[in-house]
């Protein structure tokens, strides 16, 4: 059986789109073939990071999964991985098998836009001698996974969900092909993303007895 680590790097926790897919990514894998682990950096101040450093350290495989933040990762995941560069530096051991993927999800429609919090994990890697496998950059990832209940847009995103399998297809094949980076976005108009995502805005401006035009108030 191979040990596979999901990382959250959200602030919000299991509330989060990166929770989202990394659950996606675990339902996917056969329960006889994996055991699974999760780590939930939002509560790595209440629990010990050693607990968390030894779940990694046995793991075959680590998916780390995490929103944009301005360009790059959320501050608590930077502050994750630096506790953890240190712990292992002072061991002085570092698995150099084990397997490392990265989900990133954006708010906007480009999912290119994750390509440089991808490149900080892939050197991150490389700092520790991980072996760093692919990311995925999705796009308007926040909007598929809180629009999960809605068969319609579930349609338009199977081409994320199949994207998302290449990460099995990668760890129960073993490969050691070099994989670029997949980058990918629901198959829908971006005017159609836009209209969405302002209606979302004004419901929330809403409950917070905010009317349409203090959405735009400077």
């Amino acid at each position: 059986m191979k040990n596979i680590c999901f990382i959250n790097g959200s602030p919000k926790g299991k509330n989060s789109s990166s929770f989202f897919y990394l659950n996606k990514l675990d339902k996917l894998m056969d329960e006889k073939e994996y055991i699974k682990d999760y780590i939930d950096v939002k509560f790595t101040e209440k629990n010990s990071l050693e607990d968390d450093f030894k779940k990694i350290e046995n793991a075959d495989t680590i998916i780390i999964a995490f929103p944009l933040y301005v360009y790059c990762l959320p501050g608590i995941l930077i502050r994750f991985f630096e506790d953890y560069y240190i712990y292992f530096k002072n061991k002085g051991k570092f698995n150099k098998n084990v397997r490392v993927y990265t989900i990133v999800n954006c708010g906007f429609p480009e999912p290119k836009i994750n390509t440089e919090a991808i490149r900080i994990i892939e050197n991150f890697c490389n700092r520790l001698n991980l072996y760093w496998r692919f990311g995925i950059g999705i796009g308007m990832g926040e909007f598929i996974s809180t629009t999960k209940n809605i068969p319609f847009i579930n349609k338009l995103s199977n081409n994320i969900f199949n994207t998302i399998h290449e990460v099995i297809k990668d760890i129960e094949n073993e490969s050691t092909d070099k994989i670029n980076n997949f980058f990918v976005k629901p198959k829908m108009p971006k005017y159609l993303f836009f209209i969405s995502a302002n209606i979302k805005w004004i419901k929330c401006a809403k409950k917070n007895s905010l009317k349409k035009s203090d959405l735009f108030r400077l």
